[in-house]
């Protein structure tokens, strides 16, 4: 009798123990890559059929992991881009660097570290053109490689059990995707503005708004990847 009360109280402690860890460990802010936080590439299709390269800048902040973090992101972009009558497809190549500010962990508060990687991607849409205008679906595919003291942060932060990270399953190389609604209004021979809306993985929705004029490219849009993040951007690409 003694026997299995002394093996229900250990079984009893194990059990607490195993509460115990998981009720902190749901406690503990979670933590993703800096590139996560940041949007897809937007799809930027030719006014006309034909081969065209786009070459430019990108820069983004929010994307934060918890509240009152913050991160700014600054890319260099090419893409590469082929239209048809009814399709498009795309290719995109970003470099990247960044700041992400720590506030959720208390041992790290007010501290910000960098991060820098790449991250390729390919595009492609498909359409039903009418006089002036394209109306149709696009999907996307990428992954990126990130480096940097915050990716060595998280590292540490995680073994010493202060936060969750998000994409350790993933390790280094993390895959991201969507798809979404595309429509583009041609209003001359050099101007046309393209309306992106789309849903990812991993995330919620993003969107695009692209106003080109002969070989300059404007674009500004919104991305909303977990609860507790979403980041705007702005960026200027230009064909050639």
């Amino acid at each position: 009798m003694k026997q299995k009360r002394f093996q229900f109280v250990k079984k009893f402690r194990f059990i607490l123990l195993l509460s115990l860890i998981i009720v902190f460990s749901g406690c503990l802010p979670s933590y993703h890559y800096g590139y996560m936080g940041t949007e897809h590439a937007a799809l930027l299709n030719n006014r006309d059929t034909g081969l065209t390269n786009y070459t430019g800048i990108s820069a983004s902040t929010g994307g934060a992991s918890n509240e009152d973090e913050k991160s700014t992101t600054l890319k260099l972009r090419h893409q590469f881009n082929y239209t048809y009558d009814w399709c498009s497809f795309s290719v995109h190549a970003d470099a990247y660097k960044g700041f992400h500010s720590v506030e959720a962990v208390e041992e790290y508060a007010g501290k910000s570290y960098d991060y820098y990687g790449i991250a390729p991607q390919i595009s492609t849409s498909l359409f039903y053109p009418f006089k002036t205008a394209r109306l149709g679906v696009y999907g996307s595919f990428g992954s990126f490689w990130e480096l940097g003291s915050y990716v060595d942060w998280i590292e540490k932060a995680e073994e010493d059990s202060l936060i969750i990270f998000e994409n350790d399953e993933f390790y280094d190389r993390v895959c991201f995707g969507g798809i979404g609604l595309l429509y583009e209004k041609k209003y001359s021979e050099d101007k046309m503005t393209s309306c992106q809306l789309g849903t990812g993985v991993p995330g919620l929705l993003h969107g695009f708004i692209n106003f080109q004029s002969r070989k300059n490219v404007f674009s500004i849009g919104f991305s909303a990847l977990f609860d507790s993040s979403g980041s705007i951007f702005f960026s200027y690409m230009r064909a050639w």
